[in-house]
């Protein structure tokens, strides 16, 4: 490691304001702090993401490719197809050699999304083959297995269900999922589901709380 790079990993540890320091930090910085209240779509028609607020902190840019990384811890509050998202985790932002940030800034949340979107899809339809290829290596539900799973949802789909909150804390390869859900008859309880989702080659899989 250089002595520039030394010296900033420990002054941005420390909290320390990039503003005083040369290189890119300072325009990354002023770039992620424009997308509050932008927006961004998701894959495979899954909606897009309003953003009401972001915090980033731990900023570090280092040159990957034809260009830069923004590597940051990104605290997000937002609006996703209707429902209220908290998002805590640690972002590789690709970031071009002109500063410019991409359509969709944040990767790995939009991964995150696009999968709970696909399962709620899967589990509409009954598509247990679909919901199969969702499903980490580690899977394990105590509570009813998998296959079991799979095949009452085959056999008899439930009701759709309108997600009302999903919060999101992401620790390196791991994602800690809890959605509230409104109850799906009127007069009834609504509840929530809580999932963990593991990183697994280039994106998420669903390790628990399949349903």
């Amino acid at each position: 490691m250089t002595l520039r790079a030394a010296l900033l990993a420990a002054l941005l540890l420390a909290g320390c304001s990039c503003r005083g320091l040369a290189g890119p930090e300072p325009a990354v910085a002023d770039s992620l702090a424009s997308l509050q209240g932008s927006s961004f779509a998701l894959d495979q028609g899954c909606g897009s993401v309003e953003i009401q607020s972001a915090r980033f902190e731990h900023l570090l840019v280092k040159p990957e490719g034809d260009g830069l990384t923004a590597v940051v811890s990104a605290d997000v509050s937002a609006r996703w197809e209707g429902a209220s998202l908290s998002y805590l985790g640690l972002e590789r932002i690709p970031i071009s050699r002109e500063l410019k940030l991409p359509a969709a800034p944040f990767p790995a949340l939009g991964q995150l999304l696009t999968l709970l979107c696909q399962r709620e899809r899967a589990r509409q339809t009954g598509d247990a083959s679909a919901l199969s290829a969702m499903l980490a290596e580690s899977y394990a539900e105590p509570r009813e297995p998998a296959p079991e799973a799979l095949a009452r949802l085959a056999k008899s789909p439930p009701p759709a269900r309108r997600r009302l909150e999903a919060a999101i804390r992401v620790e390196r390869d791991r994602a800690e999922v809890l959605e509230q859900f409104a109850a799906p008859e009127v007069g009834g309880k609504g509840y929530s589901l809580r999932s963990t989702l593991l990183r697994q080659g280039a994106g998420f899989r669903i390790a628990s709380g399949l349903l």
